[in-house]
């Protein structure tokens, strides 16, 4: 039998860095208490991904985010 060479988790890691963009952010304790609140109440039901993907879109489709500059961030 052929030994591994790669553990699944570098396989995993791997389709992962492929597959996925990862971005991180810190709140303020004192000025983000309501969003971190919010976040922690709901982040077992909704996920923390979905919690910010869903706020986003919102953001987006009622043209509260400036699309060029959000747009100019991809380049």
């Amino acid at each position: 039998m052929a030994r591994k060479t790669e553990t699944s988790y570098e396989v995993r890691k791997r389709w992962m860095d492929k597959a996925y963009k990862r971005f991180t952010i810190n709140l303020r304790v004192d000025e983000d208490e309501e969003i971190i609140d919010y976040i922690e109440k709901h982040k077992d039901k909704y996920g923390t991904t979905n919690i910010f993907r869903d706020a986003l879109e919102m953001y987006v489709k009622a043209g509260i985010l400036d699309e060029e500059a959000t747009n100019e961030k991809d380049n």
